[in-house]
């Protein structure tokens, strides 16, 4: 439309002028009506008067009672008409019969008393139709002076301006508004436009349509979920994607974050003065990654945008090559502990010790059978018996003191669970054996039991404890006590998302070095 294409100034103009005109146009007929309604009272009230005058004229009341020639009344009507500014005067018989007018076709013709009161002696004023036209007519009865009777009737009348004629008579004062009235919307919208430009960054509204258009289809179009809150932490905006990833339905505009039914966790990554940088997430059976950032508009805080990344996939993959990796690093351990222990042996033929050898292989079977007797005595589950024994030998090749506290048991548990206390245990106690390195007389004690419904898991280190600057954060993605690696801070968020998938709780403290625990519902058994 031709009208887009103009500036928001111009628009503004051109629809007040319509506006202006649509007004005059419904100004008109109510000038016009009210026109006709003075020019009838007034017009009205004049005619009565010189009806009124012209029937007590002595002119008249002779004529009609013979006393002058018939031919003298038609003059005197005539100049009252002339004089008064009347359209016509006329006066008639007690019959209603003309006998004095300007019109020569009016004269011995009767005259239309059908709406007046004059034919009951009384004076009358109003509208009535003469050869075609309106006109204000006044009919008033003429009385003998002595005895009071009815000599005969003056009717003295104005014809009603015509429609054209009261429009030119009031179209300087038109004209007049309607120049006030573009004088005044030229200035109304020239100053409504530049008011709506600084709020709109001067943008047309053309360039805004443009804006949203590109807005929403970047929206959504992209894979991420988008999140917009304001300063009240209400949804501002939301793309398809967040509401898949966050599971909600309907529309979530104007609402409050923390009143969409989201678990508290959820919510709270998205409201200000909780949720900052990156966090893990666990919606439903997705994990999500959120990063949250304010946003500002001309120096002033207006709200935050929090973006969502599907990670469930690479949080699985990262689960299956964790275990791979614990595996590995275990068999890696033993090959270099085993690789070592077959030189040792090798030296001490080499040297005629045979003796000593075979004592030193009984040794380490014994050392291997004992540390084998107290993870199978204690850990019935092959799989976790199988990390566990791994991790002790990583432990020994590292020159750490692996201990099995006492209070360990734990019976068989299905695959699945298994694989989980594979990632918790396994992440627990490679930070632990990252915390003791370097130092003397390292150890790390484990331990892994039933309590109340729970799986207990809990590794303790004698490590120097974990900073109090990320002791809050320390499960979260990203976030580790070995800042200087950008590689860490994944397993520790892993086992969180691990715990917290299956109902369960985890936590660290210092004690004084550092403790992790994990508290895992121990699965319910098939009912038979």
């Amino acid at each position: 439309m031709w009208l887009n294409r103009l500036s928001l100034t111009k628009q503004l103009l051109v629809l007040q002028v319509v506006i202006i005109v649509i007004a005059l146009g419904a100004v008109v007929p109510v000038v016009y009506a009210q026109s006709t309604h003075d020019f009838r009272r007034s017009a009205g009230n004049r005619v009565l008067a010189l009806a009124e005058t012209f029937a007590t004229d002595s002119i008249v009341r002779g004529g009609l009672r013979g006393m002058f020639p018939s031919g003298t009344i038609a003059p005197a009507a005539t100049r009252v008409q002339s004089v008064s500014g009347a359209d016509f005067v006329v006066v008639l018989t007690s019959d209603g019969i003309v006998t004095a007018s300007q019109v020569p076709e009016h004269l011995d013709e009767g005259w239309d008393f059908e709406d007046s009161a004059v034919v009951e002696g009384r004076a009358w004023v109003g509208v009535q139709d003469l050869d075609g036209r309106s006109t204000v007519q006044a009919h008033v009865p003429v009385l003998d002076a002595d005895s009071g009777r009815r000599l005969g009737y003056v009717v003295v009348g104005r014809y009603y301006p015509s429609f054209t004629s009261q429009l030119n008579a009031n179209a300087p004062d038109l004209l007049a508004y309607l120049a006030v009235a573009i004088v005044l919307g030229v200035a109304g919208s020239t100053l409504l436009a530049n008011r709506i430009k600084r709020q709109t960054l001067g943008l047309e509204p053309r360039e805004i349509v443009g804006l949203v258009e590109n807005r929403e289809a970047f929206l959504y179009g992209i894979r991420e979920g988008v999140v917009g809150l304001d300063l009240n932490d209400s949804v501002t905006l939301a793309n398809d994607k967040a509401l898949e990833l966050l599971g909600l339905d309907g529309d979530v505009i104007g609402r409050r974050m923390d009143h969409l039914g989201l678990p508290e966790q959820v919510s709270s990554a998205f409201m200000k003065d909780r949720g900052s940088g990156e966090q893990v997430l666990n919606a439903g059976p997705r994990v999500v990654v959120t990063s949250r950032m304010p946003v500002h508009s001309r120096g002033e805080l207006i709200g935050s945008v929090t973006t969502l990344r599907d990670r469930t996939e690479i949080v699985n993959l990262r689960h299956e090559l964790d275990v791979t990796r614990h595996t590995s690093d275990a068999l890696r351990a033993q090959t270099h502990e085993f690789s070592n222990r077959l030189h040792t042996i090798s030296g001490l033929l080499k040297i005629g010790r045979p003796e000593r050898a075979q004592q030193y292989v009984n040794d380490l079977r014994a050392a291997h059978n004992q540390l084998l007797h107290d993870v199978t005595s204690r850990i019935a589950d092959p799989t976790v018996a199988a990390l566990i024994v791994a991790k002790s030998s990583v432990a020994s090749e590292r020159g750490v003191s692996f201990r099995i506290a006492s209070r360990t048991r734990l019976g068989v548990v299905p695959l699945d669970v298994a694989a989980d206390l594979e990632t918790i245990l396994g992440n627990f106690v490679e930070n632990a054996l990252d915390a003791v390195a370097g130092r003397t007389g390292p150890w790390i004690e484990m331990a892994l039991h039933e309590e109340g419904g729970f799986i207990i898991i809990e590794v303790r280190d004698s490590g120097p404890g974990i900073a109090d600057e990320v002791l809050d954060s320390l499960f979260q993605a990203g976030v580790s006590t070995k800042a200087q690696d950008q590689s860490r801070g994944i397993g520790l968020a892993l086992a969180r998302h691990v715990c917290l998938k299956r109902g369960g709780e985890i936590d660290a403290c210092n004690d004084p070095g550092a403790v992790f625990t994990a508290r895992l519902p121990w699965p319910q058994r098939p009912q038979r």
